[in-house]
C-alpha cells in the first residue's frame, strides 16, 4: 500500500507544499518545533501499536499560500511561495498560534529568524546528548479519535523557579488586559483616526493602563518584558494629555455618563454663530497630525511589546 502524508493536501487556489518539500521540512527541524520558546519533540512511538508513530508536528507557511491568509505576501511567487523557503516547522499548537488574529502577532521577519535560529541549534545539537546537565520529563496529551500525542520537554534544574516567574508576568499581563487590551486599543486608535473623536471612557483606559504599569508591583520578571513594557506605557502620556487639553465635549448637550469628545470640533463646523476660518483649519490640522504621530508611537511599541508577551509567555 503506498503510503500517504496527511499534511499533502492539494486545494484549488492554495500554493501547498509537496511531500518532498514537508518531509525534508520536518528532518531539517529533527521534529523539534522552530519556535524558540517551545522546542517540543513532535514525534513518538504509539503507546499501543508498535508499527505506528504518534505525530503532532506541521509543516506551516510562513507567508500564506493563498490571498487574505495570515502574512500573505503578493510580491512573491507561485513557486517560492510553496518552496521550502517559506516553510517552518512548528508543534500543531504553534502552527495554530502563529496564525491567530491573522498573524499580526507574528510577522514574517520573526519566523524567518525563528527557522534561522533553529537551524543553526539542531546544527550545534548533532550528535550531543540531551541528558548533559538537564532532566527529562514526558507528558501525554489526550487528543479525539483515540490518538495520544505524546510531548517530550527537556527541563533545567531551576524549572520551579522559571515556572513561578513566567506565572507571575503571565497574571500581570491578564490584570493588564481587564484594563486595555488589543481590541479596545484598535478601537480607541480607529476612532481617534477616523474623525478625531471618541468615547470619554475609552479614553480614560490609557490614564488608567499608564497607571497600573507605572506600580512597582506590577512590573515584569522578565527583563526583555519589563524594558517593551516601559517603551509602550513612555509613549502614553502625550496622547493622554492632549485627549484632556485638546478635545471637547461635542456635542454639548450630551447628559450621558460616557460622552463624546472630539478635537476642537469648533475647528470643524460651521454654525449660525461662527464660521470656521482659513487659520482654524489650519491649526485643527497640526492638532490632528501631532495627534496621529503620537498614536503611531503607542501603537508600534504596544505591538512590539505584545508580540513579546507571546513569544515568551505563549498565551
Amino acid at each position: 500500500m503506498k503510503k500517504i502524508d496527511l499534511e499533502v493536501k492539494t486545494v484549488p487556489g492554495r500554493d501547498d507544499f509537496d511531500a518532498k518539500v514537508i518531509n525534508t521540512s520536518k528532518t531539517q527541524a529533527a521534529y523539534i518545533c522552530s519556535n524558540p520558546t517551545c522546542r517540543k519533540l513532535t514525534v513518538a512511538p504509539s503507546e499501543t501499536n508498535e508499527n505506528k508513530i504518534q505525530y503532532m508536528g506541521k509543516v506551516a507557511h510562513i507567508t500564506a499560500a493563498a490571498p487574505g491568509g495570515p502574512r500573505y505576501d503578493k510580491g512573491i511567487s507561485d513557486t517560492d511561495r510553496k518552496n521550502i523557503g517559506n516553510a517552518i516547522f512548528l508543534c500543531s499548537n504553534c502552527a495554530d498560534l502563529i496564525d491567530k488574529n491573522n498573524g499580526v502577532d507574528y510577522p514574517k521577519a520573526m519566523l524567518y529568524e525563528w527557522k534561522r535560529a533553529h537551524r543553526e541549534w539542531v546544527l550545534a545539537n548533532l550528535n550531543k546528548s540531551l541528558n548533559e546537565g538537564a532532566s527529562i520529563s514526558v507528558t501525554s496529551y489526550s487528543q479525539s479519535g483515540g490518538i495520544n500525542a505524546q510531548v517530550v520537554n527537556i527541563q533545567q534544574p531551576n524549572d520551579n523557579v522559571t515556572d513561578s516567574a513566567k506565572q507571575h508576568d503571565i497574571d500581570n499581563f491578564r490584570r493588564s488586559e481587564n484594563i486595555l487590551n488589543n481590541e479596545q486599543w484598535i478601537k480607541l486608535r480607529d476612532d481617534l483616526i477616523g474623525d478625531a473623536s471618541c468615547k470619554i471612557r475609552e479614553a480614560d483606559r490609557l490614564d488608567d493602563i499608564f497607571k497600573f504599569f507605572s506600580k512597582a508591583e506590577n512590573g515584569f520578571i522578565d527583563e526583555e518584558l519589563e524594558k517593551a513594557k516601559k517603551e509602550f506605557i513612555q509613549k502614553i502620556p502625550a496622547l493622554d494629555h492632549m485627549i484632556s487639553w485638546d478635545f471637547d465635549k461635542w456635542p454639548y448637550n450630551q447628559n450621558i455618563d460616557n460622552f463624546n469628545i472630539q478635537l476642537k470640533p469648533n475647528y470643524l463646523r460651521d454654525t449660525q454663530y461662527t464660521k470656521v476660518t482659513l487659520e482654524q483649519r489650519q491649526e485643527w490640522e497640526i492638532l490632528f497630525k501631532k495627534m496621529t504621530d503620537y498614536i503611531d508611537g503607542i501603537t508600534l511599541a504596544y505591538d512590539n511589546y505584545r508580540i513579546l508577551i507571546k513569544r515568551k509567555l505563549h498565551i
